[in-house]
C-alpha cells in the first residue's frame, strides 16, 4: 500500500507521521523543526498538523484500550 505524501516540498508521507509517532512524537511543532515539514512553501503544514494530532490522539484511545 503506498503513503500519501503530505508534504511534497520534504517528501514527507503519512507513513512517516505515524512512524514518528510510534517513535515517541508527540509535539507537531517539535516534529515540524526536526523534519521541516511545512518550511518551504508551508501549504501543508495546517493540514499536516491537523494530521499529525488526529494519529496521535488514534495512539493514545489504542494504549488506553490495550491496558
Amino acid at each position: 500500500r503506498r503513503s500519501m505524501i503530505v508534504c511534497h516540498c520534504n517528501s514527507i508521507t503519512q507513513e512517516a507521521l505515524r512512524k514518528a509517532i510510534s517513535e515517541g512524537a508527540d509535539d507537531f511543532f517539535v516534529y515540524s523543526e526536526k523534519s521541516g515539514i511545512g518550511d518551504d512553501c508551508g501549504t501543508c503544514f495546517y493540514a499536516a498538523h491537523e494530521m499529525f494530532e488526529r494519529f496521535l490522539s488514534d495512539k493514545q484511545v489504542q494504549s488506553r484500550r490495550s491496558r
